[in-house]
């Protein structure tokens, strides 16, 4: 049924439901979540953030269904007491956020592509004193929280740097603690992806994964490779540097076998032995925790990527933190090398 307290801004069932594409995680995970009169279409929402891309902000929502802004005053149409105050507290948080998106999307242009480095899982479990898979495993919540946000702004692609090759030397028993968590998160999540559009994608060597992270990884890229809302590409067992490395072993091979020229290498060759071949490249790097370096994750792919670094370890950092890192990039003058004009 339709909760009669609700803002009019959130459920309109005169017209298709677009408020999920601002809402799409929250309607499916929320514990008081809203009753969605109508289905969601994914693809038509898709369709409006590619528009709106294309012509630069707000005007390409013109020919798209977009939730109405929502107004100040929702807590005034909130009643006191019992579950429909749990309705409305929750109500008004949507509001909010579904404002600031509003916000973002009108203040300009969204970055096509945001890499994040999950940086502070360690720190912030020693910091409360505990272990530190318990960093680990509350970091899941931060990836879901920024997953949806991304999905709901219409960035279609982002990419986490999941596990690096570095990692392995980590001790035995907290990586076992990691592929366990990723196996559990997978299968977790697997209605979501299917619920919200949302393409997997994995890169890195993951031949190195365990067979029971092997398969559940390659099982839901399968299941959802028809998707096109948004990708979410994991990097697992991934480096930058093992990037490179295995893209010139593997043209070195091809010029050797006569299938290439030397003379012909240039940065599309490279780009397509790359493990991104086919992905655009990061418009915006986010990496939590304080540190300020790229740590040898994507380095031929950033060369023009803006870099955001965010003091909040990775277990805190929420859409409000990524809200933050987008105006940063939004305040930035992309120039690539050249010089704007000053027309």
């Amino acid at each position: 049924h339709q909760p009669t307290n609700t803002p009019r801004a959130l459920v309109d069932t005169q017209r298709p439901c677009t408020y999920a594409s601002l809402f799409p995680f929250s309607l499916t995970h929320s514990p008081t979540t809203i009753a969605s009169p109508c289905s969601r279409n994914s693809r038509e929402e898709a369709a409006w953030a590619q528009g709106r891309r294309a012509k630069g902000g707000v005007e390409g929502r013109a020919h798209h269904h977009l939730p109405a802004a929502p107004e100040h005053d929702t807590r005034a149409n909130c009643a006191t007491g019992g579950a429909v105050q749990g309705l409305c507290v929750t109500t008004i948080t949507l509001a909010r956020h579904s404002l600031i998106a509003w916000e973002l999307v009108e203040r300009g242009a969204l970055p096509e592509h945001i890499a994040v480095i999950m940086d502070g899982n360690g720190r912030w479990a020693k910091n409360k004193g505990f272990a530190r898979v318990k960093g680990h495993r509350q970091g899941v919540h931060s990836v879901r929280d920024i997953t949806e946000s991304c999905a709901e702004l219409g960035v279609p692609n982002l990419t986490l740097y999941t596990f690096s090759t570095e990692n392995w030397s980590r001790p035995l028993p907290e990586i076992n603690a990691l592929m366990q968590l990723l196996i559990n998160a997978l299968r977790k999540e697997a209605a979501t992806f299917h619920e919200n559009d949302i393409r997997l994608n994995a890169i890195g060597d993951v031949s190195h994964l365990p067979d029971g992270c092997q398969e559940e990884l390659q099982s839901l890229i399968s299941d959802t490779s028809s998707y096109s809302r948004m990708t979410l590409t994991l990097a697992l067992s991934y480096s930058g540097r093992w990037d490179l490395t295995k893209a010139v072993q593997s043209i070195a091979n091809s010029v050797e076998d006569g299938q290439l020229n030397a003379d012909g290498v240039d940065e599309a060759v490279i780009n397509a032995h790359l493990s991104t071949a086919g992905m655009s490249d990061p418009d915006l790097l986010i990496r939590t925790g304080g540190e300020r370096r790229i740590s040898n994750f994507m380095l031929w792919q950033m060369a023009y990527s803006e870099l955001h670094f965010s003091p909040v370890f990775w277990p805190d950092f929420r859409r409000q933190h990524l809200y933050a890192a987008i105006r940063d990039f939004q305040d930035r003058e992309r120039r690539f090398g050249g010089v704007l004009s000053e027309t």
